[in-house]
């Protein structure tokens, strides 16, 4: 089948080859067309896909490659704890509290670059770091009225 082939086809595989290879693809080539000749309409050559997965397997996108290096961005996110506040009411009696505000927690949202080396990550680059839900502080009140009205 190669010495059918013309010598523009015969370069067009290496260069493909070649940018195959340097991509990190690993892709098979095969004829098509057949003895069709350098006249076809058909490319003389394109990769074959992939067989199927098989049943209980993990799906190819979610597969490293077995060699190379690999990046992908990560985003993790992270609680940011409340802080807690308190604030003298003289209006109730002296040692009582009262929570005025709960608290929530805030959230921060990260976005790593990791670096993959056949499959293991070796490499964990920060690129940004936001807080994407500020914390919410709790508020309790602390009575401070000792009158004769304190009692309620």
């Amino acid at each position: 089948m190669w010495t059918r082939l013309s010598a523009v086809q015969k370069a067009g595989i290496a260069v493909a080859t070649v940018a195959l290879s340097a991509a990190g693809a690993f892709g098979v080539v095969r004829a098509v067309g057949g003895d069709s000749g350098p006249s076809a309409a058909t490319p003389a050559w394109q990769p074959v896909a992939s067989a199927p997965a098989a049943a209980g397997s993990a799906p190819a996108s979610a597969a490293v490659p077995s060699s190379g290096v690999q990046k992908r961005k990560i985003t993790e996110t992270e609680p940011i704890r409340f802080t807690s506040r308190t604030v003298k009411d003289n209006w109730l009696p002296k040692g009582v509290r009262e929570p005025r505000t709960a608290g929530i927690d805030g959230v921060r949202t990260k976005t790593y670059e990791v670096t993959f080396v056949d499959g293991r990550e070796t490499k964990r680059k920060l690129l940004k770091s936001v807080v994407t839900r500020e914390p919410v502080p709790q508020v309790v009140a602390v009575g401070t009225n000792t009158g004769p009205d304190s009692s309620r």
